[in-house]
């Protein structure tokens, strides 16, 4: 595509289908299913702003990679200290 991209500008028809597990809809599903919003009842005299939290639902959405990546980033240190002391 690159080389394409190269030759001549690309066009719509040029470009690759995003593959099914690359698409928003899965990941919108499962962050409005941990989205709750705010039962708060506004007051319409009072002009107050009621903010969301999204970093709760952003959090109970994506947890898995973010734990995963840092179990092998624990691994990787706990070895690189050890790695010295075997060797010596």
């Amino acid at each position: 595509m690159a080389i394409l991209g190269y030759k001549r500008p690309l066009l719509n028809e040029d470009i690759w289908e995003v593959l099914p597990d690359d698409k928003c809809a899965p990941l919108v599903k499962k962050y409005l299913k941990h989205f709750k919003p705010s039962e708060e009842p506004v007051l319409k005299k009072e002009k107050k702003t009621v903010f969301q939290n999204i970093l709760r639902p952003l959090w109970y959405t994506t947890w898995s990679p973010y734990v995963a990546a840092q179990l092998f980033k624990l691994v990787v240190e706990a070895l690189a200290f050890v790695s010295p002391q075997l060797m010596g």
